[in-house]
């Protein structure tokens, strides 16, 4: 802890001057202390704090100041301090901390923290107190009477809290007015600020940011590491960038979004004064990886752009630009997800002008946006008329991976389910319900063989639940085996009809994948045992499968193509293969996927190579894979079989109760298989 003797009124010393007051002023360590106490006392005479909501309204606030004002067409609230007289032959000398933490810990908090002061245009209208909302209505005359310099931001789920403190050489003058400035969502922010007047001394030289071009004059002592101090007497219009071949690059994948210097990759050259954000980064080449991250070198360089609200199929989306100074943007995001920004759907602005600040913008989703994570590419200059690649004179380009989410009618769901589909496995006999019929059929991604089976949906009830049944190779325990698979793939696949159905040679099979998932939380219940030769020892368990779908998993009629049957509805292929580790040895007890007796439809076929979506990858099979070669699954030759399954649907609540009031007395409401199903989760981390 040091201790620092300053002026709050920054009053010239005197011998005969009357009224100088001094405090005693306690200066805090700052850098990222997480000293949660709010304590006035620590910085008297520029306490402050405000409590924000999720909305960016105002919840409460105090302070030494002014009191909390609100600016609407910046959307901040500001607290000014006196700080003296203005005086043009002393400098002001300015040191803010910063506190956060979340109002709401679970929900998002945004926080751009600034502080400011009065310029000389605004001392010489001789108010007696600060720019209010009125005297500053818009962006224009901010610049005519007040200047700022950025503190830090915060975005995401706060579940601590940050602390930092920022300083500032005021060189020419010393300000009237100084303030504190938020732009804040579910934030709660307090600490305080240390104001000087000093002589200006030659002894002061440049504090100098030589990328970015942030500079102030300051001692050799107070210029952090972070930057170079250049010398006594020096000015700031000596900081310019170290090395004339410094350039910044994206970092989204280069395969067609163009990053790499040798694919004419989105480039531009640093010049000191213009960037996004607070920072940005030189480097030799572009950085591409696969979160978008690769060239984010000191924890600040990919702040310039924070996305304020989700990206839904068909809504609105909002964003905070942060800029250095005035200039042009222009981005895109690659809402089809095929790994480009060329298409004319994927511009959000062209040349769109950006004030020095943050700026709010917004952008539609097109209805043609397709969910899951895709890329986006903001590039910034003072120049504008910029494609998504190639080099620019100045400026920044800041890639970002982000997330794109369908919206979904609202469903009154009781909780209960009731089946869509059903080939549960087949008996021994009528009489033993438990004892079924052996059989099962290989189906794993690493033995580079699938098994699938024909189902028809029904329209209006889409697909939430899957059900399967299954054994173990050699398992008679009432548990599972302890070499279980990672994951399950599951897909659905369009219908390829038997070309001749009198031809023993030919049958209906899969056609092309076009939904999957990898399961790998499940619940199981034991159903049953399979029939054994030796009839004093039970054959081998059966397992059933339970894996529910949330509501953006869903699968329903029309999300993709299909065949019709002879009754008119669509035909698909419900595929279940285990995934095992590759490098393990294999599993001692490898899941089966259990056969019944044919009943409807095509029987059970294997699907053993696929064409490719792309060259790049033939197995194991991704969306967009069609059904190449595979065999028909027999218990034996020329008897085809079906798997055994059960689909499920969700019971409307409306519809619920319809039912319950037609049940006619002593008559029980079928809610499905999961209301008779006794369920032990089990987690399995892929």
């Amino acid at each position: 802890m040091t201790q620092r003797i300053v002026s709050l009124l920054c009053i010239p010393a005197a011998p005969l001057r009357v009224g100088v007051v001094l405090f005693l002023l306690i200066c805090v360590a700052p850098a990222w202390s997480q000293d949660d106490i709010e304590s006035p006392e620590t910085y008297p005479g520029v306490w402050y704090r405000i409590l924000i909501d999720g909305n960016g309204d105002y919840i409460e606030g105090s302070g030494d100041g002014l009191g909390w004002y609100y600016y609407p067409d910046s959307d901040v609230w500001r607290m000014w301090f006196y700080n003296g007289p203005y005086d043009p032959d002393r400098k002001g000398y300015l040191d803010y901390h910063v506190y956060t933490k979340a109002v709401n810990p679970r929900a998002m908090t945004n926080v751009v923290a600034h502080f400011g002061w009065t310029t000389s245009a605004w001392s010489q209208l001789n108010r007696s107190g600060p720019p209010m909302p009125a005297d500053m209505p818009n962006a224009t005359s901010e610049a005519l009477y007040m200047s700022k310099s950025r503190i830090y931001s915060v975005e995401g789920i706060v579940a601590g809290t940050a602390e930092t403190n920022r300083s500032c050489s005021i060189d020419d003058y010393n300000p009237e007015w100084v303030c504190i400035e938020f732009y804040a969502r579910n934030a709660y922010i307090y600490r305080g600020a240390f104001h000087e007047c000093m002589p200006k001394q030659a002894q002061l030289g440049a504090c100098c940011n030589r990328q970015t071009g942030y500079c102030y004059l300051s001692s050799d002592a107070d210029c952090p590491a972070s930057m170079d101090w250049l010398g006594a007497g020096s000015t700031c219009s000596q900081c310019t960038q170290a090395g004339a071949a410094g350039a910044d690059f994206g970092d989204a994948p280069d395969q067609s979004y163009l990053t790499l210097r040798a694919s004419d990759g989105a480039r531009h050259s640093i010049v000191p004064g213009v960037f996004l954000g607070s920072s940005v980064d030189n480097e030799s080449d572009g950085q591409p990886n696969a979160t978008a991250t690769g060239d984010d070198n000191n924890g600040a360089d990919e702040d310039g752009v924070v996305f304020s609200s989700t990206l839904q199929v068909g809504g609105e989306a909002t964003i905070d630009v942060v800029a250095s100074t005035d200039g042009y943007l222009n981005a895109w995001v690659d809402f089809d997800g095929d790994g480009r920004f060329d298409d004319r759907e994927d511009t959000i602005f062209v040349d769109r002008t950006l004030t020095r600040g943050v700026n709010r913008l917004s952008f539609r989703v097109p209805a043609i946006a397709v969910p899951g994570w895709t890329f986006s590419r903001f590039r910034f200059n003072t120049r504008g008329l910029l494609d998504s690649f190639g080099p620019a004179d100045d400026g920044e380009v800041e890639d970002h991976r982000i997330q794109i989410v369908a919206s979904h009618d609202p469903k009154k769901i009781s909780g209960a389910a009731r089946l869509t589909w059903s080939q549960p496995p087949s008996p021994v006999t009528d009489g033993q319900s438990y004892a079924f019929q052996a059989g099962g059929a290989t189906s794993a991604l690493h033995l580079h063989e699938v098994a699938a089976d024909d189902w028809q949906p029904v329209e209006g009830q889409p697909l939430t639940g899957i059900h399967w049944w299954s054994t173990f190779d050699g398992w008679a325990e009432s548990y599972l085996p302890s070499d279980l698979p990672l994951a399950f793939h599951i897909g659905i696949w369009t219908n390829v009809s038997d070309p001749e159905p009198s031809n023993l040679n030919t049958f209906a099979h899969p056609g092309t994948l076009v939904w999957e998932t990898y399961c790998t939380n499940w619940t199981w219940a034991i159903s049953g045992n399979e029939s054994s030769a030796d009839k004093s020892q039970p054959g081998q368990t059966c397992f059933l499968f339970s894996h529910m779908l949330s509501q953006d998993r869903w699968f329903e009629i029309g999300k993709a193509g299909s065949t019709k049957s002879e009754a008119g509805s669509p035909v698909y292929w419900l595929s279940i293969a285990a995934l095992y580790d590759p490098a393990g040895a294999g599993p001692a007890h490898a899941w089966t996927w259990k056969i019944r007796s044919t009943a409807s439809g095509a029987a059970g076929v294997s699907v053993k190579t696929i064409v490719p979506p792309s060259e790049r990858l033939s197995w194991p099979p991704t969306l967009g894979a069609q059904w190449e070669t595979g065999d028909r699954v027999d218990d034996r030759p020329s008897n085809p079989t079906d798997m055994a399954f059960q689909l499920t649907t969700f019971v409307p609540l409306e519809f619920e109760i319809r039912a319950s009031a037609e049940a006619k007395p002593g008559e029980a409401v079928d809610h499905g298989l999961l209301a008779v199903l006794a369920a032990d989760w089990l987690n399995i981390v892929r």
